[in-house]
């Protein structure tokens, strides 16, 4: 298989950025790897989560993405995301550093994972904290919000000057009036927070210029919402990349509509423009960037289809609602569209499709997403949402004994016991369980059972519990002694079957272990 340099472009788009997290984390699944990571506006936090995730792993990461969402009962009330969008000010920076080394205020983020019940309660104690939290907002004010404040908790940028590829982030220098992209080796914090500074709802971001004068930056995304011009170059470190692979959630007439509230209007009034800049920007680049002379493609250009026309209406209406359920939704939506994908274009990803990587359930948590090879590669410390349910692999060595080695061709020596053994009795066709596995020796059980992979041994016909000629007892002690030889000359396959508690005797299932 020949393999070839692959290059991921990820456009903005924040409310819907969960089928970018969806589609790329199948890919990932299915162990594509990329060469290239180029990005812009909202798909830089897709692409960081990817190159440098913070104490877990990629796939794990994209997941938790969904957890920026807010509480369903909240948001229909408040269709406001008060956890993305923070109030500005010196007070308000103060106020949260104050809370966030709050072991309470930590202990509520981390409790809305756990159930929907528990996903209410931390959603509506984070609003009551967004209402107390003071500000300066005014009319002077350059921006409605405070810059993205949570991304040094999910990214870890140190980790980005060891990313084995190519990473590229865009933004648009307001001093220089031109287009600036950063290589990963030198994207922070703060260069994140000036790709993601849009006008109006971000003030501009400042940062020093080559001759030490503070220049501002504003979002890429809302001129160049893809991400190309990091792979222009004939004679660059992405020369010779010949396949592109395309995340676009903006390019697409049907989200144009009608809005629902004021609100919502303001929402449409920056994604308007938005959507037919992204479609200019991908047949810009298609039919001018991407051309040889002769009129043939460069390289190979596949566009993910998440902005599907199959799309059910209501998704179209929800698709920029910052819901819990909406954000759960587009993520399963997304890693569905990225397995079908990727098992489309197998041989150019250069990866053998695994068809045992299913779609994701409706009710999906972060253990189905990860799936049961990589959930016992993940660090022990738990992330937001794995903790809800224990991962596949997890499940499975729980619901077998351990190590239960084939003991039916060894005769067991039973020790000096008294007649009526104090050895619980295991049930025919039961299998110890691991709550009371301590109590039940998992070699009385392997003795009594013979495992699924041995064949037992047959059933002795000669020995009889009466073969053993009775000594004469001189003493008391000699019945212990003669059942003590009996049970030593009876193989351990051979055991007469255990009795019920009515008096019956069940016999053994050689099968069920």
């Amino acid at each position: 298989m020949s393999q070839h340099k692959k290059a991921l472009v990820i456009g903005g788009g924040a409310p819907n950025m969960p089928l970018m997290a969806g589609a790329l984390a199948a890919m990932l699944r299915q162990k594509v790897d990329f060469d290239v990571i180029s990005t812009s506006g909202a798909g830089a936090l897709i692409g960081l989560l990817y190159a440098a995730p913070k104490g877990g792993t990629p796939i794990e990461a994209l997941a938790n993405i969904v957890q920026m969402g807010v509480a369903d009962p909240i948001y229909n009330a408040y269709p406001i995301n008060y956890k993305i969008f923070n109030k500005p000010g010196v007070l308000a920076d103060l106020f949260r550093q104050q809370l966030n080394a709050s072991p309470y205020a930590q202990l509520v983020e981390q409790l809305h994972a756990i159930s929907p019940g528990f996903r209410i309660w931390s959603d509506w104690q984070q609003l009551m904290w967004a209402i107390a939290t003071p500000s300066d907002l005014s009319a002077d004010s350059l921006g409605l919000c405070a810059h993205v404040p949570f991304v040094e908790e999910v990214v870890d940028f140190a980790r980005m000057r060891d990313f084995n590829g190519h990473f590229y982030l865009n933004a648009y220098n307001l001093d220089r009036h031109e287009m600036t992209i950063w290589h990963g080796k030198d994207v922070d914090a703060t260069h994140f927070r000036a790709a993601l500074s849009f006008p109006f709802l971000y003030p501009p971001t400042e940062l020093p210029g080559k001759d030490g004068k503070i220049e501002r930056y504003i979002e890429g995304a809302a001129i160049d919402t893809l991400n190309f011009k990091a792979l222009l170059a004939d004679h660059g470190p992405c020369s010779d990349v010949d396949t592109l692979i395309v995340f676009d959630v903006l390019g697409a007439e049907q989200l144009l509509r009608a809005p629902t509230s004021l609100y919502d209007a303001w929402v449409m009034s920056i994604i308007t423009p938005l959507t037919e800049i992204a479609r200019d920007d991908l047949k810009l680049f298609e039919l001018v960037h991407n051309r040889k002379p002769d009129g043939s493609a460069k390289r190979a250009l596949l566009k993910v289809p998440l902005l599907s026309k199959d799309l059910p209406a209501e998704r179209w209406q929800q698709m920029f609602d910052w819901s819990y359920s909406n954000m759960h939704t587009l993520f399963r939506i997304g890693f569905d569209v990225g397995l079908k994908f990727a098992q489309e274009h197998a041989q150019r990803l250069d990866i053998s499709y695994d068809p045992s990587v299913q779609p994701l359930p409706e009710g999906w948590v972060t253990a189905d997403v990860v799936g049961p090879a990589d959930a016992a590669r993940s660090p022990a410390k738990p992330q937001p949402g794995a903790a809800v349910r224990p991962a596949p692999a997890a499940q499975a060595v729980a619901a077998k004994p351990a190590a239960a080695k084939p003991a039916a061709a060894k005769p067991v020596a039973a020790k000096a016991a008294a007649p009526k053994a104090a050895a619980p009795k295991a049930a025919a066709g039961k299998t110890v369980s691991a709550s009371t596995a301590a109590a039940k020796p998992v070699a009385a059980t392997a003795a009594a059972q013979p495992s699924a992979a041995v064949k037992p041994a047959p059933r002795p016909t000669a020995a009889k519990p009466a073969a053993a000629k009775p000594a004469a007892p001189k003493t008391p002690a000699a019945k212990p002694a003669r059942a003590k030889t009996a049970t030593a000359r009876q193989p351990a396959a051979a055991r007469p079957p255990a009795a019920a508690a009515d008096g019956t005797r069940k016999e053994a299932d050689p099968e069920a272990v």
